[in-house]
């Protein structure tokens, strides 16, 4: 049976996340111990304001998303086969999951990649989901974009694109909206992400990548950037990339469908994921595993 582990991004979290994880499980406990007294408190406690800044709800995910992984794993001797993909910042948790990434040099580089991503912006352009047809969707940013920037970077699920702007085309958008039959929905985030705004923090994750040494995926892991499994030699050019590309999640969902994947499990805080598989792929079986109950019915599955 091929399994798809997959792991959400920013915005998943919650006051609370993990402190079961902590409690039942020595794998997970692990895992939190060492990411460190703030990150504990942050994930268990917030207080929500605290958890809510990109600099310390990246980390936090991170964190809780490996530590589901841990837990689900720790003394696994099934025979399910395991490929594996994350939601932007996500993708980092399946970077460490899959044996690319030491937990160590992953969560110093997610707690930087949060603080450079937020430098980037400067407190400037944001982001916004698009209920409606995509054609539409390019159509629109195209025409609120003007000599601005105003451009599709999220491929969510069908009928769902997310789009990044500069603060002038942003109110252009959500004043043409309406006439393309859209729905805009701004997203409480710091700034434009996943568009070539954010190349400073590419070239900022390459450098500190040099430092580093990443090991061949243990299981297929689908990129962000081309919805496809990355290979070992593409990884430094394949990270730098994702931070300013959009997200192919809806086609990475197909993909895995097509390459045999019918069961997805979302590992960390939150349902978003599993939502947007169902909206893909409406016959996958699609199961969480972010505390005690939930992982024992996963491990039961699998």
């Amino acid at each position: 049976m091929k399994v798809a582990l997959v792991y959400a991004g920013q915005g998943a979290q919650f006051v609370g996340m993990g402190k079961e994880l902590y409690e039942g499980s020595e794998a997970a406990r692990r895992i939190f111990d060492q990411a460190g007294e703030d990150i504990k408190k942050a994930c268990f406690e917030g207080p929500e304001e605290v958890l809510n800044r990109t600099d310390m709800a990246q980390p936090c995910i991170y964190t809780m998303e490996v530590a589901a992984y841990a837990a689900l794993t720790d003394g696994y001797q099934g025979d399910a086969q395991f490929v594996m993909a994350g939601f932007s910042l996500g993708e980092y948790a399946a970077l460490t999951a899959s044996g690319v990434l030491p937990f160590d040099k992953g969560l110093e580089l997610v707690r930087l990649r949060g603080q450079w991503m937020q430098e980037a912006s400067g407190g400037k352009g944001g982001m916004a989901a698009m209920l409606g047809k995509l054609d539409a969707v390019e159509q629109c940013c195209k025409e609120a974009a003007g000599d601005g920037m105003c451009i599709p970077v999220n491929y969510n699920c069908p009928g769902q694109t997310v789009v990044s702007y500069d603060d002038e085309a942003g109110k252009r958008l959500a004043e043409l909206a309406r006439g393309y039959r859209l729905k805009c929905i701004p997203l409480k985030v710091g700034g434009p992400f996943h568009s070539p705004k954010m190349q400073p923090v590419a070239e900022k994750i390459v450098d500190y990548l040099q430092h580093v040494e990443l090991n061949a995926p243990s299981c297929p892991l689908y990129s962000n950037v081309t919805a496809r499994p990355m290979e070992k030699e593409d990884l430094v050019d394949l990270i730098r990339r994702q931070v300013m590309s959009p997200v192919l999640w809806e086609q990475t969902v197909r993909n895995m469908a097509e390459d045999g994947v019918e069961t997805f499990v979302e590992l960390g805080p939150g349902k978003v994921l599993r939502g947007l598989i169902k909206k893909t792929i409406p016959q996958a079986a699609l199961y969480g595993a972010e505390d005690a109950q939930s992982l024992q019915a996963v491990r039961e599955v699998l």
